[in-house]
């Protein structure tokens, strides 16, 4: 979320500042200066962050294919039950994301 505000190019461009400050922004306060501060509740960076939640806890969920052997000695596929279910989780976020 933070490379949207800082850097994309379609984002604000804001300073890191501005960035880890934004609670401060107001009109009178002279680091906001020129600033809408509205840009602070953009739907882009939430979105981003919402999926980054996503894919890690997907993730996390292979930690419950062993308890004490590793991916590799114990491949994902063998619990198709939960490569079903990540892969119907990642679906139904696409599909939030988009419609």
């Amino acid at each position: 979320a933070a490379w949207w505000f800082l850097y994309a190019d379609d984002g604000p461009h804001v300073t890191y500042n501005q960035l880890t400050h934004f609670m401060q922004c107001n009109e009178e306060n002279p680091d906001f200066e020129g600033l809408d501060c509205e840009v602070f509740e953009a739907p882009e960076p939430m979105t981003m962050a919402l999926s980054v939640l996503v894919t890690i806890e997907m993730c996390n969920a292979l930690n419950s294919l062993s308890e004490n052997q590793s991916l590799l000695r114990m491949p994902p596929w063998v619990n198709i039950w939960l490569v079903g279910s990540i892969c119907l989780s990642m679906s139904l976020h696409f599909l939030i994301l988009y419609v």
